[in-house]
This record gives structure tokens, sequence and C-alpha cells, in this order.
């Protein structure tokens, strides 16, 4: 591990990587991500074992549309690399809000829908992609509820992979 962390900030469509101490941080406003939406921009990003980045629009590509923009890195975003652009396809009303990468190499999503209402409804679904095949997801159960699930994290317990949500109240 490298101390490092990456983050996504949608207010200014960048990505930041903070090095260990925060000292030395390096931020990048790839080209591509210009014209995500400014509070729907990128929400959810894995690396995965081989150093490749994937990141994901929380927000849909046009008011009709249900694809979310997708760039997959070949390294360090902050690099300046030129992503690979692609599309993922949540169900209908959902929004990608995380992804955790599982042990095989496949990616897990974190999808959440939101209805106005007293309360407000937040509905997810995990679905899985393999990003050596395609950004083809599989999806999974609903998991439902009054939870406004933001984020999640994979804990590897006697060889299972078992998910443990992060809930923000």
């Amino acid at each position: 591990m490298s101390g490092r962390i990456w983050a996504g900030f949608e207010g200014s469509n960048s990505i930041e990587r903070f090095n260990p101490g925060f000292t030395g941080n390096v931020a990048v406003s790839p080209r591509e991500m210009a014209d995500w939406a400014s509070n729907s921009g990128p929400e959810a990003m894995v690396r995965l074992a081989d150093g490749r980045f994937i990141v994901l629009a929380e927000g849909p590509e046009g008011w009709q549309s249900t694809h979310h923009a997708a760039l997959l890195f070949d390294r360090d975003p902050v690099l300046g690399t030129r992503p690979v652009e692609f599309a993922i396809t949540p169900p209908a009303g959902y929004r990608p809000v995380d992804m955790a990468l599982l042990p095989d190499g496949r990616v897990l999503v974190l999808v959440r829908s939101f209805a106005l209402g007293l309360p407000p409804r937040f509905e997810v679904q995990l679905l899985v992609a393999d990003p050596e095949l395609a950004p083809v997801i599989a999806r999974s159960e609903q998991l439902g509820g009054f939870w406004h699930f933001v984020g999640m994290h994979l804990h590897l317990e006697y060889t299972h992979t078992r998910l443990a949500d992060a809930i923000q109240f």
C-alpha cells in the first residue's frame, strides 16, 4: 500500500491524490470530465489491482438519459494520462455512488435512487462489473429501505467477502 488516497470532487470535476502526511498533493481536472454536472460529477472511483482507475459520474449524460459517463485510466489519473471513455447504465432512476474492488478483480458498484417524501426514501442496489470483459453490469438484489447509503467497504474474513455498509444519516 502506498498510503496515498485519491478523491473525486464533484464541484470542480477534479481528482486529487493525497500523499501520506498530506504533503505534495496533486490534482487534475481531466478534460473528459469538463461537461459532467457540477453536483453530479466524479462520485465513484476505484483503483484496480493493476494500477488502473475507474471513475463514474453520478449524474446521467443528459436529462432523459440513463447512461452515466465513465472513465478508465491506465494509471494514476493525476499523472495526466488520457482515459478511455465509456458509459454504464444502472437500473432506471439509480445513480452510482461508490465502488469497491472484489478479490477476483471484478468491481462492486453501489447505486442509489432517491424519492422525495416524508421521510425521503433512498433505495440501493449492488451491481457487479468485470473491467476485463466490458463495463457490463449484472444486477443483484435490491436492498431497499430508508438508509442513505453513500459508500461501502469490503472486508475479507476467512476467505469470504463481506460487505460492510457505510451509512450517513
